[in-house]
């Protein structure tokens, strides 16, 4: 199908023809792009005017094939700056012959009427009425409000340059592709450019270019009534000196009904792609253009969808679960993708790590833990398809809470949980002295961790006495993470076999510290059960006394309320706020 590339430096121009966004509507049609090909005493034109309403004359005489002369008019564009464009030029074909297109083009002469509807971004829709009358063919949008906005959307992801040189050309940039049926058409990977086809270069130079650029895989999943194209970023058409090129990655899905359907999965593209001369070429494509349009009038309607590249769905959700993280996930994978051609890279405190797709399925990828002092550091993720970057943001946990307090609609647990998150964040970075200058409370706060009292009933309890134990206490680590901290010092002469500890009534080994020093540590406490007390214990096999003791990270925030240190204070009060809040969230959903 490379020589179908032929075809697509005249049907990109088309395309840029019928897809002009125009920003401003007149009393009466003006012509806002017109394209035309003259061959010997035939013409064919096709003009957008600015209501969004396009008329297509078929030629009405023979055609002289011998050359084509083609010319195309862009004026009065606002919503892309383009106060006048135009290219003229002749495209000697190398075949000789006088043609009625009439004849070979019986169906599209023939052509009555269709539906189509045109969806830009997911958002935007219009439907556009295709009628027929012999050789003149409109299209006439329901409603002008709506394709206006459909039009005026698309345009966003439009640039306009000027190019000096007034080459006019067209431009396929490296990594577009169709896919029709079972048959997928890109770039060779040993290509390393754009191609690039240049109004001055001749017809059997530019079929040659584009054999040289892109192959054709005909065994692929089958795209049943959807043609897929994907044009990259930077994508361009230039007329003369105004070139109109993609900011970002674009998707044209094309979705028909069972008559173009089987036009599509009858090795279309391989049909093209055997062609040996123009002049097969040229019958391939007036062949198909043919079929196409009889299928078309026969389903009735289409839909076209052009949208952003969307291979999958992204996104970010906060995770209180274990600590503090931002889940990113990569969901809703597009069927017609490879799931080993993804891959994505995050980085986060000096780390990165590379993971890939496990499943068409939402899958989990990155579990950014920060301790709360670290919530305004940013995640750094990056997801590749074929190692093209397609999604790169930096997040963190601070502006995922920031995004959500935005919103008008947030329901009020939401908006305490999010807060107290804040508050937690802001505090621990005063208590440990990390970028308290910013600090992550700063534009939304509970206002309420100074006037904090953290309840009694969590007060923790040391019950009873151990012999050989000479000293016992209970602490929280909340730094890097949340630890939750019981130390045993054992009396000289005393050896841990002397000892049996548990917690919640299940036998533990402690580690070994300094000093005959022994620390039992429970770590993964999600915030919604920083009030649920541990019962840590030792006994002494001897005698069978027994110390016990009951606490909590709430426990810790209970007594340290009245610490000397006002920022150590101000923490305990800040994690009871986040502990009720994170409580009252997940035992209401």
């Amino acid at each position: 199908m490379k020589a179908k590339r032929i075809l697509l430096s005249v049907v990109a121009v088309l395309m840029a023809v019928c897809m002009i966004p125009i920003s401003s509507i007149a009393s009466e049609r003006e012509v806002r792009a017109r394209f035309e090909l003259v061959a010997g005493d035939g013409k064919a034109t096709m003009t957008v005017y600015n209501d969004y309403s396009f008329e297509a004359l078929l030629p009405d005489n023979k055609l002289d094939i011998k050359s084509l002369a083609v010319s195309l008019l862009l004026q009065g564009i606002e919503s892309l700056g383009i106060d006048q464009a135009e290219f003229s030029g002749l495209f000697e074909t190398g075949l000789d012959g006088v043609v009625d297109p009439a004849i070979f083009l019986n169906y599209l002469y023939g052509f009555e009427a269709a539906t189509v509807k045109v969806t830009v971004d997911f958002d935007y829709s219009y439907l556009l009425k295709l009628r027929g009358d012999r050789n003149v063919i409109t299209g006439t949008p329901e409603s002008t409000d709506n394709a206006a906005d459909v039009w005026n959307a698309f345009s966003e992801h439009l640039k306009v340059n000027k190019d000096k040189t007034k080459n006019s050309y067209f431009l396929l940039a490296n990594g577009s592709y169709i896919k029709v049926g079972t048959e997928y058409l890109h770039f060779d990977k040993q290509y390393g450019d754009d191609l690039k086809l240049s109004s001055g270069y001749t017809f059997e130079k530019m079929l040659k270019m584009i054999r040289e650029a892109l192959v054709l895989e005909t065994e692929q999943e089958n795209q049943g009534n959807t043609a897929t194209i994907l044009l990259k970023a930077g994508t361009a058409v230039n007329v003369n000196d105004t070139v109109i090129s993609l900011r970002e990655d674009y998707m044209i899905e094309l979705t028909f009904g069972q008559d173009v359907q089987s036009v599509l999965s009858g090795s279309l593209l391989e049909g093209f792609n055997n062609c040996e001369s123009a002049g097969e070429l040229i019958a391939s494509l007036v062949s198909t253009v043919n079929m196409l349009a009889k299928a078309v009038q026969a389903d009735g309607k289409f839909e076209a969808s052009l949208h952003y590249i969307d291979l999958a769905k992204y996104s970010l959700a906060l995770d209180l679960a274990d600590d503090i993280a931002i889940n990113f996930y990569v969901k809703n994978v597009l069927d017609s993708c490879t799931l080993d051609r993804f891959k994505v890279v995050y980085s986060f405190g000096g780390k990165e790590v590379t993971d890939s797709v496990a499943s068409y399925d939402s899958n989990k990828f990155v579990v950014a833990k920060c301790a709360a002092k670290e919530m305004g550091d940013s995640v750094r993720i990056k997801v590749y398809y074929d190692d093209a970057l397609i999604k790169d943001i930096d997040y963190s946990v601070r502006q995922y809470c920031e995004s959500m307090l935005a919103k008008a609609d947030l329901s009020a647990k939401d908006r305490k949980l999010f807060l107290a998150v804040l508050d937690y964040g802001a505090f621990s970075q005063r208590a440990f002295g990390y970028n308290y200058d910013n600090p992550v409370n700063a534009n939304y706060s509970t206002g309420l961790v100074t006037s904090t009292v953290v309840p009694d009933k969590f007060k923790g309890e040391f019950d009873g006495k151990c012999t050989g134990i000479d000293k016992t206490k209970a602490s929280l680590g909340l730094e890097y993470q949340t630890e939750l901290m019981f130390y045993f010092v054992l009396a000289d002469g005393n050896a841990l076999d002397d000892f049996v500890f548990s917690k919640n009534g299940a036998k533990i080994l402690p580690e070994e510290m300094a000093n005959g020093t022994y620390r039992i540590k429970i770590t993964g406490i999600a915030a919604k059960n920083l009030g649920e007390p541990y019962e840590v214990s030792v006994t002494n096999k001897t005698d069978m006394s027994c110390k016990t003791i009951s606490f909590s990270p709430m426990s810790w925030a209970y007594a340290q309320q009245s610490s000397s240190d006002k920022s150590t204070s101000l923490l305990a009060r800040a994690l009871y706020l986040y502990y009720d809040a994170s409580a009252g969230y997940f035992s209401a959903n």
